[in-house]
């Protein structure tokens, strides 16, 4: 076992180790597995929300520690389920309002992760690193794994920070990144599928068909918007790139330069293809990123960065029942493509 899997088990409390066991995944830690000693944490739903609701300081510690800890071996069998075991967390202000990705709320805090393409991947991000208001965590449950594949990916973002190309990271650190993002008008439609679920209407991101909540919204999330002549919704944030930890102070890379810049290895070369002959210079996109100052990034900078998340990423297979609870400042998530019926949920938690 490596110094920093045993460093994350040392910082197990010992008021935990009776209930149940920990076993690191890999030799980084990452993620941390927490499987039930104690009976009634094996058969009763109604003792393990108690139990984790009761351990919360210590589940939060952990969670930090080892950037992220799954919850296997505990009788979670659906949503209801889930939606109990995160009913105590607190909720982000603005939930899942401006995200990036499609999806609907199903219980409670319990939303669906993207709808993207079963045979597409989605790379490491940091969740909603694009806006002002993001979660400090995030909690996955799956209902059911994929035939194969569909793994929820994980990556140390301390780790990445550490290994990405210096003057990239003295650019981004000097100019910022602008994200700028437009949603379509309600009622026009895309010529195509991949185009009309990346590129959507602002009442699918906004929940919402009232013009004003989406400009309230807009405006308590810090963002700058404007109301284009089609009817669609742009909106402009600069962010830094990075963050600061609100508990350790560590810095940390924190932004999607390499997630939201058009390059086929992120997007697929299907769908960079298709963006290509879709967007003509002067058509609004559904997204550009930039530095803050609005010179766009050298493709290669960009290859650079995925090259870094390629290497820090971990894919552990889901099992039905998994929870698994994410640090979202010190570690990214993205998805693997996979075959067959995959069902896997996700809450903002603040």
């Amino acid at each position: 076992m490596s110094a920093a899997a045993e460093t994350i088990l040392r910082s197990v409390p010992q008021a935990l180790s009776g209930d149940v066991s920990f076993t690191p995944y890999n030799t980084d830690g990452l993620p941390l597995f927490i499987e039930p000693r104690a009976r009634g944490l094996k058969s009763s739903v109604d003792e393990t929300v108690a139990w984790l609701r009761d351990n919360g300081d210590a589940l939060n510690t952990l969670t930090r520690e080892a950037g992220a800890i799954v919850l296997r071996g505990f009788p979670l069998k659906d949503t209801d389920d889930f939606a109990r075991m995160v009913e105590h967390f607190p909720s982000t202000t603005y939930g899942y309002a401006g995200g990036a990705a499609q999806r609907n709320n199903l219980k409670g805090k319990v939303f669906e992760t993207t709808h993207a393409a079963a045979h597409t991947t989605l790379c490491l991000h940091q969740e909603m690193s694009y806006l002002p208001h993001y979660p400090s965590q995030l909690a996955f449950f799956c209902q059911h794994p994929a035939d194969t594949g569909g793994e929820t990916w994980i990556g140390d973002m301390r780790r990445a920070t550490r290994m990405l190309p210096q003057k990239f990271v003295n650019a981004v650190r000097e100019r910022g990144v602008l994200y700028t993002r437009n949603w379509r008008a309600p009622g026009t439609k895309a010529e195509h599928i991949l185009i009309e679920q990346q590129h959507r209407t602002w009442h699918e991101s906004f929940y919402t068909t009232d013009p004003a909540k989406a400009e309230e919204a807009c405006r308590g999330m810090g963002v700058e918007h404007t109301w284009e002549p089609d009817g669609g919704l742009t909106i402009r944030f600069r962010a830094s790139g990075f963050i600061h930890h609100p508990v350790t102070g560590e810095e940390v890379w924190f932004n999607q330069a390499h997630g939201q810049t058009m390059v086929p290895r992120n997007i697929g070369q299907e769908r960079y293809d298709l963006y290509q002959q879709y967007y003509p210079p002067g058509r609004k996109r559904p997204m550009n990123t930039t530095f803050g100052d609005g010179v766009p990034f050298d493709p290669a900078d960009i290859e650079a960065v995925l090259d870094v998340m390629q290497e820090v990423t971990v894919a552990f297979p889901w099992r039905a029942g998994d929870m698994m609870l994410v640090d979202n400042i010190y570690t990214a998530h993205g998805r693997n493509s996979y075959t067959g019926k995959r069902d896997v949920q996700v809450s903002l938690v603040k």
